[in-house]
């Protein structure tokens, strides 16, 4: 699943880019008062989600390069998140690794790699992990390696964010080969020598450690609506609150966010959040002891991370929740991939399939050709009867919403305090089965790379909120929204700018 998209490189960039003063020393050197830009996948710690830049009133031109990893291009690879270093560069991870760009998008360095993370930057250095279970620091001036820790044989699966902040490094472990983990560990920056480590009492998903500012504290939740605050430097739980279940009872691919000494968490009501009309709410809990605040309850999935600012003329600390479910890839992009899946199938296996094919060609069949198409067929029969079951009954949550284009999305606002709610901005209809682009994602990389890659990313990426509090977001039709009003009681017709 794709889930970091590059928002804030998007929507501030014309900004940040715009000729700012180029005489800046690099943050880490000694002596040296300069600060990253956006050092976390959420931005920097104590304003996670905000920044104090203006954003581009016009994002269709805002818009200054493009860029794709090398040396395959479009469609190779998947991204994963963004950083911003304090000389406005850019740092892109994904499955082929690390990226370093300057402000115009021009390549500096590549460490080559497979890693499904978000990363951060501290004191000179980006962390990121790999698949393959190892925890990486990277020289952020040349990309070569300081340091790397096995931390345990797999972290495929779903997206996570490597953390770090007050000299420690905070990241997901022990995962499994089908997504989830279940041990939180926190290593020495400098060394990479373990500290502590944290097992959860349910599967994590899409791992996001939050800091406070004073470097005491980190806090994450888990899948089904956990929420975890631990002493960052010894791993010592401080309090652990919100939903209790079975591992694995309920899914929400979403992430938490810390503002105002609260901690606010999202959970769904369902283990297949993929549903149109699952339900899910919004909890805020007292950082200083885990007390529950308020909920708010929708009628939709929040698979996705709240933003916490303040918004209006008033400064009212608000709540903005996306709220909405992923698309999928729609039952015909799926039956597709499946299909064609006969032509990877392991050697034994088609062999297997040929043979009882064979055997019902010399069985009902005559003469040499027919026995031979007949047995061809039952290969193309099996993959076409498998990719039939599995779209709508193993993929798809069910024949429905294989096929569905319904999908209500909206921007729910509430106040930070209370959970009261405010308005709501609905997000315009993309009435498709599938997310944009999730078919040529699936054709081009196999015709052009050889392989198959399909992303089921979150409705939306991580949003942002300018100075002015404007809100960035980005939706799965492809398009980057700037909201300038939603501070407004009662939105109804707020026209958005893609």
């Amino acid at each position: 699943m794709l889930k970091h998209v590059a928002i804030v490189s998007i929507a501030l960039q014309a900004r940040v880019l715009s000729g700012l003063n180029e005489d800046v020393c690099v943050a880490g050197e000694g002596g040296c008062a300069a600060e990253y830009y956006w050092p976390q996948t959420s931005g920097k710690v104590g304003s996670y989600g905000v920044a104090s830049y203006l954003g581009p009133g016009n994002l269709s031109l805002a818009k200054r390069w493009t860029w794709y990893p090398p040396p395959k291009g479009r469609y190779s690879e998947e991204q994963f998140g963004v950083v911003i270093d304090d000389r406005m560069n850019l740092y892109v991870t994904g499955t082929g690794g690390a990226y370093k760009l300057d402000r115009n998008g021009k390549l500096l360095w590549h460490y080559p790699a497979h890693c499904r993370c978000g990363a951060s930057l501290m004191e000179g250095i980006l962390y990121v992990n790999t698949i393959d279970g190892r925890l990486l620091a990277l020289s952020m001036d040349t990309g070569v390696e300081i340091w790397k820790r096995q931390l345990c044989s797999t972290l495929f699966g779903d997206s996570d964010v490597v953390g770090a902040h007050a000299g420690v490094v905070v990241s997901s472990s022990h995962g499994k080969e089908s997504g989830g983990k279940s041990t939180v560990v926190g290593l020495n920056s400098t060394t990479g020598s373990r500290l502590w480590e944290f097992k959860t009492d349910a599967q994590i998903w899409c791992f996001l450690p939050l800091f406070t500012e004073d470097g005491s504290k980190v806090v994450f939740q888990d899948q089904i609506g956990g929420v975890y605050c631990l002493d960052l430097h010894s791993g010592e739980a401080i309090w652990k609150t919100g939903y209790k279940g079975g591992y694995e009872s309920t899914w929400n691919d979403g992430h938490p966010i810390l503002a105002n000494g609260v901690v606010y968490a999202v959970h769904n009501q369902d283990p297949i959040p993929t549903l149109a009309h699952t339900r899910s709410d919004l909890r805020a809990y007292r950082l200083s002891d885990g007390e529950m605040l308020w909920q708010a309850d929708f009628e939709h999935p929040s698979n996705s991370q709240p933003l916490v600012a303040p918004l209006g003329r008033d400064g009212r600390l608000s709540v903005v929740m996306p709220i909405g479910t992923q698309m999928g890839h729609g039952g015909h992009w799926w039956m597709i991939k499946t299909f064609l899946m006969v032509f990877t199938y392991p050697g034994r296996l088609k062999l297997a399939f040929l043979l009882v094919g064979l055997c019902l060609g010399v069985y009902l069949g005559r003469g040499l050709l027919k026995k031979t198409l007949l047995a061809v067929m039952f290969l193309f029969i099996c993959a076409l009867v498998e990719s039939t079951v599995v779209t709508l009954f193993v993929i798809e949550p069910g024949p429905v919403e294989a096929w569905n284009t319904d999908w209500p999305a909206f921007l729910e606002v509430l106040d930070a305090e209370t959970g009261k709610h405010l308005g709501r901005w609905r997000v315009p209809p993309w009435e498709h089965h599938t997310q944009r682009a999730a078919g040529e994602l699936l054709w081009y990389s196999a015709l052009l790379h050889g392989s198959f890659r399909y992303s089921i990313p979150t409705p939306y990426g991580s949003g942002a909120v300018d100075a002015a509090g404007t809100v960035y977001i980005l939706y799965q039709d492809g398009n980057v929204y700037s909201i300038s009003n939603l501070s407004k009681d009662g939105i109804t017709d707020i026209e958005p700018r893609s």
